[in-house]
């Protein structure tokens, strides 16, 4: 699994929509090295992930300050489900407005106020 091409795409999407979220289009290994588990990263990513994708990201620095670096920035990783469906539906939704967020209690779900008015 680890070595099929449809796992590498997912893992490198996974890490572009990573850098994609931090300002400054860039984070040290060792922050990803730290959320290797919850990115499904393999063991070796720095050699056998990285090098693959040298349209989406690159490693530069020197050593004990290495940085993974955004190279392009993609509109589709950008967009989140929910906004995809909002744009998707009948409403007029135009990218940065508010998203309807409907949320629905159980039968019986009471909520009683915790604070005071004063």
């Amino acid at each position: 699994m680890f070595q099929s091409e449809s796992y590498k795409k997912d893992v490198a999407d996974r890490v572009l929509k990573l850098l994609m979220l931090c300002g400054a289009n860039k984070l040290p290994l060792n922050v990803i090295k730290n959320l290797k588990w919850d990115l499904d990263l393999p063991r070796d990513y720095e050699r056998s992930l990285i090098p693959k994708f040298p349209d989406y990201f690159r490693i530069v620095g020197r050593e004990k300050t290495w940085v993974l670096e955004l190279i392009c920035w993609i509109d589709e990783l950008g967009t989140s489900i929910m906004e995809k469906k909002a744009m998707g539906g009948d409403s007029d939704y135009a990218k940065g407005m508010p998203i309807a967020f409907p949320m629905h209690f159980l039968k019986g779900f009471e909520m009683e106020r915790s604070w005071r008015s004063g």
